[in-house]
């Protein structure tokens, strides 16, 4: 029973071991998803300064330059908006994720509790078991001996009530054979 309920806990820790592993993963890739493209971005965001850079150098045409310039510099605060909200969405993932492996451990807890607790109970209601099968074992015994014992006494009973039968009718026999 011991080896069947350590094989039932072993299984247990195996289901979890593999949902906690496969919620790692999905949460790495989710990860390594979000930095590609905070990569990305900040490439852009590099190119951008590059080319705001290079328009400032060249100072040719103020009125190009000067529309050129206000549109990379939007551009420039878009792709820096998004790297920001991108970083926040990284957070909370990472939060979330944290606090979804936290429930995980505390409901894998709280199944393990509650498996001591049906071993537990079970062990006690078996044991109740055992403890009355042998009552009623020593009753029966008992009862069996008590039994055994009104048998031979009933029996001798008849023994003895035979051989007083047995005498009272020599008895009487031999009365009938004298002569009168």
């Amino acid at each position: 029973e011991e080896k069947a309920e350590f094989k039932a806990q072993v299984y247990l820790l195996e289901k979890e071991k593999t949902s906690l592993e496969l919620q790692l993963n999905s949460r790495e890739a989710q990860e390594q998803a979000y930095l590609v493209q905070i990569e990305h971005f900040k490439s852009e965001l590099q190119e951008q300064a590059e080319l705001i850079e290079k328009l400032k150098s060249s100072n040719s045409n103020k009125k190009t330059l000067n529309i050129d310039e206000s549109e990379a510099t939007e551009k420039v605060n878009k792709l820096k908006a998004r790297i920001q909200d991108l970083v926040q969405t990284i957070e909370k993932v990472t939060k979330n994720s944290e606090m979804s492996a936290q429930q995980s451990v505390e409901f894998v807890n709280d199944l393990k509790r509650t498996n001591s607790a049906l071993v537990i109970a079970f062990e006690k209601a078996k044991k109740k078991q055992q403890t009355k099968v042998k009552k009623l074992e020593l009753q029966m015994s008992s009862l069996t001996e008590r039994h055994n014992a009104q048998v031979r006494m009933l029996k001798q009973r008849i023994a003895m009530l035979e051989g007083e039968t047995g005498h009272r009718l020599l008895q009487t026999s031999s009365s009938s054979d004298l002569p009168i």
